[in-house]
């Protein structure tokens, strides 16, 4: 099942055309927001990455529209320059 699956999505027709698109979508974003928390008090903690960056980190913001701050930048401990935070 699983190679049968493969040779269909490796056949679809004008597959690398849209897996190139996609690539260029996401190199135009300056930057992806995800894992959005926010607690009754109206504070935010989300993970944020820098386009062209693999290194994920933790940010705050005390309300919507403040400034946000960094909280955790993984690479200040190590010189490795790939992070992904998972859970937080």
């Amino acid at each position: 099942q699983g190679t049968y699956a493969f040779d269909i999505v490796e056949n679809i027709p004008g597959r690398q055309r849209l897996i190139d698109k996609q690539l260029e979508y996401d190199a135009s974003s300056a930057f992806e927001i995800y894992a959005v928390k926010n607690t009754i008090s109206g504070k935010y903690f989300y993970l944020k990455t820098l386009a062209k960056e693999n290194t994920t980190r933790l940010y705050y913001r005390p309300t919507k529209d403040s400034e946000e701050i960094l909280l955790y930048d993984p690479s200040i401990y190590s010189s490795i320059d790939e992070y992904q935070i998972n859970h937080y």
